[in-house]
């Protein structure tokens, strides 16, 4: 007759085989109702749109654990992205993304408008808990996790399980939020592109100020 001691082991592997077709039927689900972002070998970007769901939190006071677990229901599904308008309202979003098994490990995520003050990024770790990432316009250039103006960070996917990433949004701007993943090598060439537009801006901005400063005087 089999001891407690023995059927230790066996408890454990029947919890663990539970717990991956747990995660194998809800990632299924997600998949087949085209809320879960998939990323292949093929994929240079992915667009969230389609991918988010949303909480508003008017009086700010909800923290990752509670978002992520006692108001689950709360968020709705949002088809498009939405403007939040001039709001003091701090908005959480979440998605879940997956990698095949032909597709890198290693992506960008790439979020949000410029002039968005805070945002939050939580990353599932491996204990269940969570990885806060800061971005935002509070946050210094030279300290966001990839440094440059755009509000972006690299991300390490596990191969063929789901990750749903929490992200916390609040501003005292007009709260215009998207977002896009990228594969690394097409990050790098927007950014370029993004920060030669941005410099030309800026330049042009100059040289209106310079004429307008001598024709002022004159």
């Amino acid at each position: 007759m089999p001891t407690q001691k023995s059927l230790k082991p066996l408890s454990l592997i029947i919890s663990g085989v539970l717990a991956f077709m747990v995660t194998v039927v809800c990632g299924a689900a997600l998949a087949n109702d085209g809320r879960m972002l998939v990323l292949d070998a093929k994929t240079r970007q992915a667009s969230l749109v389609g991918h988010l769901e949303r909480l508003i939190d008017p009086d700010g006071v909800l923290d990752i654990k509670a978002v992520s677990s006692d108001h689950q229901a709360s968020f709705e599904h949002l088809k498009a992205f939405r403007s939040g308008g001039y709001t003091s309202d701090v908005h959480w979003y979440r998605f879940t993304v997956i990698r095949s098994l032909d597709a890198p490990a290693e992506w960008v995520l790439d979020l949000g408008e410029p002039y968005l003050n805070e945002i939050d990024i939580f990353l599932p770790t491996s204990d269940t808990g969570f990885q806060r990432v800061q971005l935002g316009d509070h946050v210094a250039m030279a300290g966001r996790a990839l440094p440059g103006t755009r509000h972006a960070l690299p991300l390490t996917l596990p191969e063929g399980q789901p990750v749903t990433i929490h992200i916390r949004v609040a501003t005292n701007s007009s709260l215009s939020f998207n977002g896009t993943i990228w594969h690394p090598n097409a990050f790098s060439s927007t950014s370029i592109r993004s920060s030669f537009y941005y410099g030309t801006y800026l330049g042009g901005l100059g040289i209106l100020i310079f004429i307008y400063f001598i024709f002022g005087i004159c």
